[in-house]
């Protein structure tokens, strides 16, 4: 940019000229080409910033959902069971785990006691109708053998205990099962669990709550043949 001066008389005159160059708009108006070169740069610079944090936030985002597929935290009542192609590679936890996606298939099995209770219809030795009701607890102890071996574990627990108390009813006459309460109380999850192994159940105990007979002629039949000494046995009845 130039200025120049010049003096009329007692006027001076100040000229300035500009070295830039001017562009005219449709308007008539003028723009100076470096200012405009100047605009877009910046606007170029913005751009590319800008880019940079969404590219930089997409990259986070799949980060954090892969960080999802591959970590696990098991916590300290449960287990995972790893499966490779089909194939049970390894029982995972309590605590951090790590899983291939895609590739390995995971399944959470609980070690947390459960309680079950069971009702049991069947027909004595001596023709007596007889409702059983039972609670039971059992628990997982083997988790790759409860997901392998059975479809579902306590399903298969629950129709084990239910057919070895209907075989017990059925083999029994209806004034043997309240005297033999206390020994199947202390003996069936022994025996039930040595089935319930097979698939990494283990039944802890078992209550019989409640014994139920259907009041028929065999009952009545059946309780006349009864001698006075077996009725002392069974005790007297319990109070409402």
């Amino acid at each position: 940019m130039r200025q120049t001066t010049a003096r009329l008389g007692s006027i001076a005159l100040r000229t300035v000229s500009s070295t830039a160059p001017l562009t005219v708009t449709s308007e008539g108006s003028q723009t100076c080409l470096p200012c405009r070169r100047t605009f877009l740069s910046g606007i170029r610079a913005v751009v590319m910033v800008d880019g940079s944090v969404v590219w930089v936030l997409i990259g986070s985002v799949v980060l954090v959902l892969f960080a999802g597929l591959v970590v696990h935290v098991v916590p300290e009542y449960q287990r995972i069971v790893v499966t490779r192609l089909g194939r049970v590679v390894r029982v995972d936890g309590p605590g951090l785990t790590f899983r291939a996606p895609g590739l390995e298939r995971t399944t959470t099995v609980s070690l947390r006691p459960r309680e079950l209770q069971i009702v049991v219809s069947a027909t004595t030795r001596d023709g007596i109708g007889v409702q059983l009701v039972a609670h039971v607890v059992c628990r997982v102890t083997e988790p790759s053998r409860s997901v392998t071996v059975v479809p579902d574990a306590l399903g298969a627990t629950l129709d084990v205990l239910e057919s070895r108390l209907h075989t017990m009813v059925m083999q029994s006459d209806i004034w043997s099962l309240v005297p033999m309460r206390t020994s199947v109380e202390a003996d069936f999850p022994a025996a039930a669990s040595e089935v319930t192994a097979t698939w990494g159940v283990e039944v802890v105990e078992m209550k019989l709550l409640d014994i139920e007979a259907r009041l028929n002629g065999n009952l009545l039949r059946s309780l006349r043949r009864l001698p006075a000494s077996a009725l002392n046995r069974m005790g007297p009845p319990a109070p409402n």
